[in-house]
């Protein structure tokens, strides 16, 4: 049995709870500590039972809060080495560091995680699949574009949490500038909702069960376009498709 919670994602904060029971984590801890233990509350959870932080890359969505909840729950922050010089002294004192290296699995208590690197313009910028009693998650946001080796790396996964940050028309004709907007849109920038479509439609399997989409744009996207452009991949009812929010956890999935 696995648990998984999206605690939150978006440009404001990011993070996601995962445990089997006996060993926890977090994929990213981009909330103060205080939001983490509180969106942590909602689902019955503390930071006090949080065993590491594992860090996707080094925006302050996804790390302002790694060093605290390091500090608090005297766990190991998990992160590739060309992050460590940037987020060292940011991540501040008495925290110990771990390092990955894509494609070679690490070890969280009895989770096996295996890391592969994202198109992303950050220092260096990661997805992972986490293995645990037979179970297999894909986890990846800020991707520029459906790379093959995210692809490869996301197949026979039975959960994938996944971004889908845009619609191509919403960010083409909304508030940002042309600038941010090429930045998005551009090979180390976000998935479009069409580009996750892609990739779901490459790694679809029988066994795939549930989809959850993050990291979706308030300004340049849309809920319910997110979600029919999922939807519209699959032709079976067996896949559940999750959205996750900004503002609130999502329900505990159980895997």
């Amino acid at each position: 049995m696995i648990e998984l919670s999206v605690l939150g994602s978006g440009s404001r904060g990011n993070a996601t709870w995962i445990s089997n029971g006996t060993d926890s984590f977090l994929i990213d801890a981009g909330f103060c500590g205080r939001e983490l233990d509180e969106r942590l509350a909602k689902i019955d959870h503390s930071l006090k039972e949080v065993r590491a932080v594992v860090i996707t890359h080094d925006h302050g969505d996804h790390v302002n809060g790694a060093g605290v909840v390091a500090r608090n729950a005297g766990a190991p922050v998990w992160i590739h080495a060309r992050n460590l010089s940037k987020l060292k002294k940011r991540l501040g004192k008495r925290v110990a560091f771990e390092h990955f290296t894509p494609l070679m699995p690490f070890a969280i208590g009895s989770f096996a995680i295996t890391p592969f690197e994202t198109p992303h313009d950050a220092v260096h910028s990661a997805g992972f699949v986490i293995e645990s009693e037979g179970k297999r998650i894909g986890y990846a946001t800020d991707i520029g574009y459906p790379d093959p080796s995210v692809i490869a790396a996301l197949k026979e996964c039975d959960v994938l949490v996944i971004e889908s940050n845009h619609d191509e028309e919403k960010l083409r004709t909304g508030p940002y500038p042309p600038v941010l907007q090429a930045r998005i849109s551009g090979d180390e920038g976000h998935l479009s909702n069409n580009q996750t479509a892609e990739i779901l439609r490459a790694v679809d399997h029988e066994s795939l069960q549930t989809v959850i989409l993050i990291h979706l744009s308030a300004e340049n996207n849309d809920p319910e376009l997110a979600y029919r452009t999922a939807e519209a991949v699959f032709n079976r009812d067996s896949v559940e498709i999750i959205l996750s929010m900004q503002e609130e956890p999502t329900a505990r999935l159980i895997v």
